[in-house]
């Protein structure tokens, strides 16, 4: 079951901070700064921050801790050439994450049939991304889309 999530399904406009390293510091930084969604990460080398993000094993404690002492709907990026597993994504939506965020070229199919907010990035804004986060649509429910219109 879906966790409720007011920042897409009551806001036109949604403001989800990418922490750039999964602490409480940042997070609790985030949500006192307005923020509608917090997004963890895992399995990456973060493209802005240049943060290294390690697995689930090794990012689980910090993430139960983001958990706990935030009231805002919390999200994860699940990776990238390595991707969550799903029986990691079940176990963090039972630890209480809300969204997963990932761009559509690294998306396994078995995240189209979690229960958790779909957001898929497209890092270009073309006519072929366009085309397929329109077909994503038609594939599933996807809640959001996260289009990165600026170079890194």
């Amino acid at each position: 079951m879906k966790k409720n999530f007011p920042g897409l399904s009551k806001n036109k406009f949604s403001l989800l901070v990418s922490l750039p390293k999964n602490t409480v510091d940042f997070a609790k930084a985030a949500e006192d700064g307005g923020a509608h969604g917090i997004k963890v990460h895992l399995n990456v080398k973060h493209r802005a921050s240049k943060t290294f993000f390690g697995s689930f094993k090794e990012e689980r404690k910090a993430i139960e801790k983001i958990l706990k002492f935030v009231s805002c709907p919390v999200g994860v990026m699940p990776g990238a050439d390595t991707v969550a597993t799903e029986e990691e994504m079940r176990a963090l939506r039972d630890m209480g994450i809300s969204f997963f965020d990932i761009y559509i070229h690294n998306a396994p199919t078995y995240l189209l049939r979690t229960p958790l907010y779909k957001i898929f990035a497209i890092d270009r804004f073309d006519t072929d991304a366009l085309r397929d986060v329109h077909e994503l649509k038609t594939l599933c429910a996807v809640d959001a889309v996260e289009a990165s219109i600026v170079n890194p």
